[in-house]
């Protein structure tokens, strides 16, 4: 594995993405990303609440607004607002190394591999 945080923050994260630093078959995803720049996400998340939640809806309007700009949720449905990010950084830099860039779909299965091998989920 890799671990990161020389001290450059959210960048160094981004520019080892861009960089080819980590090889697709070694790259997982999680939710707890917030450096990554997914803005939609949240809204995306509290937009379901919204429709779904009702405790959620029963605070007040100022209260709602307020844990909406103050939190991240960190909840499955942003792993694909994670991946997109994630394959965006790593084709920007495979378009400057002038390779092939990877879809949703490559990246996807690449990256459900890694993590059944990673924690030895048997599929079968």
């Amino acid at each position: 594995g890799y671990i990161l945080k020389n001290g450059d923050g959210p960048e160094e994260v981004r520019a080892c993405l861009r960089d080819g630093i980590i090889p697709l078959d070694r790259l997982m995803i999680e939710t707890d990303a917030p450096y990554m720049g997914f803005n939609s996400a949240r809204e995306s998340y509290f937009k379901m609440e919204e429709t779904t939640n009702e405790e959620f809806m029963a605070l007040k309007s100022k209260k709602r607004k307020n844990l909406i700009k103050s939190i991240y949720p960190n909840v499955p449905s942003a792993l694909p607002k994670v991946l997109e990010q994630t394959l965006s950084l790593l084709n920007e830099g495979r378009r400057e190394r002038d390779e092939n860039e990877i879809s949703m779909e490559e990246g996807a299965a690449a990256i459900f591999a890694n993590s059944v091998k990673f924690f030895d989920i048997k599929t079968k």
